[in-house]
């Protein structure tokens, strides 16, 4: 997946942001998974980038319900 910039995402409607959060947390499942099974290199970093990838883009969509109420 690629890496996505807070700037572009900011641009990005609430519709679509609850998109990207579920791709992204699927994908999180999948790599959790391949993680546990034992093939997918730990010094990857994939693990830790896809979670703050969800944390950004939980903590744009809090602010976006904010100022829409």
């Amino acid at each position: 997946m690629p890496q996505l910039k807070s700037k572009a995402v900011r641009e990005l409607s609430l519709d679509d942001l609850e998109a990207r959060i579920e791709e992204y947390r699927k994908e999180y499942l999948r790599l959790q998974t391949l993680s546990k099974r034992g093939t997918l290199n730990k010094e990857s970093g994939k693990v830790a980038r896809v979670r703050r990838v969800i944390a950004m883009l939980e903590t744009i969509k809090t602010e976006k319900r904010r100022e829409s109420s």
